[in-house]
């Protein structure tokens, strides 16, 4: 009978497709949070406590790779995204080289201290014997010139075998340090290079996502917003803020109001609370940051002249459940008719 032949093993093709499918999907994600936390960071909020769904995530990196979609800044993210992929690649490349290097001279330095540890202990039990054979040897001419027996015939064989032993020993040590052998560590045949490798793509990810949100937050916040202009219409004794629709020169009764913090910040937004972009040198356009766990997330855009360190102030508003309240939302400023 012919020997049934070995089955050949084929590649798994699907459980690599899933491998890398899942390795992309969390790749993605971890962009898309990174990307959300520093957007949202920028306007003082925590992304843990927006609630955002998850599937959000997994969007937003095609805007962290290709930009907002707009013709130069689409050709400047992507052409930031490519630099940052060789760079990364580059950096991967010498860490692991550098890894290697370092391996291979931490090996040879240990083979060094092996050689020199192994000649040492050899050497004190060298020494320990000629020693050993000397004193006995001056003792034992002492002991013909003194007619003495300072050491009996007895103790000599245990003389002999005590210096049996130290030699024993010394092969003994010899012989286990030879035995250990100190090889560099191939980082191209182990796991390392894979953890290298996760480290150094999420750190370029990392660094891409988070300059990317700081961008797109800075632009949001300022005059060339891309977040909607917001009108929102509320009963009197929901809200402390705002104007009346029939005399907006009226400042709104605080009466039966408490306030806990800064009073400042809250006199501050005090005759504010319209957009008015009468003065070009100082507009204010209320805009919508979010809606989001049944608040509104409103606040007045950024001058033209914002310092890079300037925030704009965030009012949440909860949102009303009876219907008594208006939200119309605008790409631009109405205008005057």
């Amino acid at each position: 009978m012919s020997p049934t032949p070995e089955p050949t093993k084929e590649p798994n093709i699907l459980g690599k497709v899933a491998s890398i499918v899942g390795l992309l999907g969390a790749a993605l994600f971890f962009t898309g949070w990174i990307y959300r936390w520093s957007y949202f960071y920028f306007f003082q909020l925590e992304i843990t406590t927006l609630d955002l769904p998850p599937q959000s995530f997994l969007v937003v990196p095609l805007q962290v790779f290709f930009g907002s979609f707009a013709s130069v800044d689409s050709f400047w993210q992507l052409g930031k995204t490519v630099l940052v992929a060789i760079v990364t690649f580059i950096l991967i490349q010498l860490t692991l080289w550098l890894l290697q290097f370092l391996s291979i001279l931490i090996a040879k330095i240990l083979r060094w201290l092996q050689f020199l540890i192994a000649l040492v202990l050899a050497g004190l039990i060298w020494l320990t014997i000629r020693l050993i054979e000397y004193f006995n040897k001056q003792l034992g001419k002492y002991q013909k010139k003194s007619s003495s027996k300072l050491v009996s015939p007895t103790q000599k064989p245990r003389l002999l075998k005590i210096i049996i032993w130290l030699q024993l020993l010394a092969d003994f040590i010899i012989n286990k340090l030879s035995a250990i052998k100190f090889n560099p560590i191939n980082f191209r045949q182990s796991f390392l290079d894979e953890i290298i490798i996760v480290i150094g793509i999420l750190i370029a990810l990392f660094l891409l996502a988070r300059d990317r949100g700081t961008i797109d937050a800075r632009r949001d916040a300022g005059p060339n917003s891309t977040l909607p202009v917001v009108t929102l219409v509320t009963p009197e004794n929901r809200l402390p803020l705002g104007r009346k629709l029939e005399n907006e020169f009226i400042n709104p009764s605080l009466k039966g109001y408490r306030i806990i913090g800064d009073r400042g910040l809250f006199r501050n937004i005090l005759g504010q609370e319209q957009t008015d972009t009468t003065n070009p040198k100082k507009p204010i356009v209320w805009r919508l940051l979010m809606e989001r766990g049944g608040w509104i997330y409103l606040f007045p855009a950024l001058p033209e002249n914002a310092k890079a360190e300037d925030r704009p102030v965030i009012i949440a508003i909860q949102e009303s459940t009876l219907g008594e309240q208006l939200l119309i939302l605008s790409p631009d400023v109405s205008k005057k008719r």
